[in-house]
């Protein structure tokens, strides 16, 4: 396999892997915040609690895909090309780059509520991120 196919073939990975952890961090976040809660499930029809939470979780990861993706992928490249692996730098990477773009002054959510929400979620989905992806940085080059 030449280190092109390689290439596409980690980029598609890293695509949906961070696909993935948005989905993760949307769905952390939902009930961190109490958007769903436990008690949802306990008075209202399964169907209903399920679509509110589908519905919730398919807007919530549009808005973290949108706001993070620039940030992310910079990040990812960079990791990409240092070959770092460690979990750790993905959960901190994650948490720095929620708290910037909720302390940045073009932010579109307010940094006063649910900013630890935020933060948990996002970490949440950089590990998830790590488990799927970034535990392989760098395996896409040919060995010599």
């Amino acid at each position: 396999m030449t280190q092109l196919v390689r290439l596409i073939i980690r980029f598609m990975g890293i695509v949906f892997g961070y696909f993935i952890a948005c989905i993760t961090a949307a769905l952390i976040f939902a009930f961190l915040s109490g958007l769903i809660t436990q008690q949802d499930f306990e008075i209202y029809h399964d169907f209903e609690v399920y679509l509110a939470l589908i519905l919730t979780v398919g807007a919530l990861t549009f808005q973290f895909a949108n706001m993070a993706w620039i940030p992310a992928f910079i990040l990812i490249i960079v990791f990409e090309l240092r070959s770092i692996k460690d979990w750790l730098y993905y959960l901190v990477a994650s948490a720095l780059i929620t708290i910037a773009i909720l302390f940045s002054p073009f932010a579109t959510i307010s940094a006063q509520n649910d900013a630890l929400a935020y933060i948990v979620s996002a970490m949440a989905g950089g590990f998830i991120y790590w488990i799927l992806v970034g535990g392989r940085a760098g395996n896409w080059r040919l060995k010599s």
